[in-house]
């Protein structure tokens, strides 16, 4: 979710639950000098932002955003934070061999080849001259383990044109 859709969502919670026009609710706009809640208005305002948001904000940061762009700021980071692990999510699934591994294979990247996906990993624990081992998606050996980059090349070369 862009800043800007965060900052609007925000405005709009704050306008429906302290009863403020939208004209008023600026980003550097005190909750309590500038809009008039209270601490009632405030504990109601975090609890209608963690359900629009569907986050949790703990009550010692809650306590401490006093002013709208600090709401913002604290969502931005959280979608953020839920991007990052639906893209963690996206990229073990389009990776199968690091699933179980994830501390030791780390993808890389992937070739479609044909019908057939081949992974690039690299391996930890490797030494750093030969990191990367490769697989194909639908196999559970790998085509080849510590390799250099140039032997990373040349195995590509090898099953993109098997003849040379």
């Amino acid at each position: 979710m862009k800043r800007e859709e965060i900052e609007e969502k925000v405005r709009q919670l704050v306008c429906e639950h302290l009863g403020t026009e939208e004209s008023e609710v600026r980003p550097e706009s005190s909750f309590v000098d500038d809009l008039g809640a209270d601490s009632l208005d405030a504990v109601e305002m975090v609890m209608a932002v963690e359900e629009a948001f569907d986050i949790e904000i703990p009550d010692e940061l809650a306590e401490k955003m006093a002013i709208v762009d600090n709401v913002v700021d604290y969502v931005w980071g959280a979608e953020g934070k839920k991007d990052l692990e639906r893209a963690r999510k996206r990229r073990a699934e389009a990776f199968p061999h690091a699933k179980g591994h994830e501390s030791a294979l780390t993808p890389v990247t992937d070739f479609r080849i044909g019908k057939r996906t081949l992974s690039l990993y690299t391996v930890s624990g490797r030494t750093p001259s030969a990191p990367f081992s490769l697989y194909w998606n639908d196999e559970s050996s790998p085509v080849q383990h510590a390799m250099t980059a140039f032997e990373v090349f040349w195995a590509l070369h090898s099953i993109l044109d098997p003849e040379d």
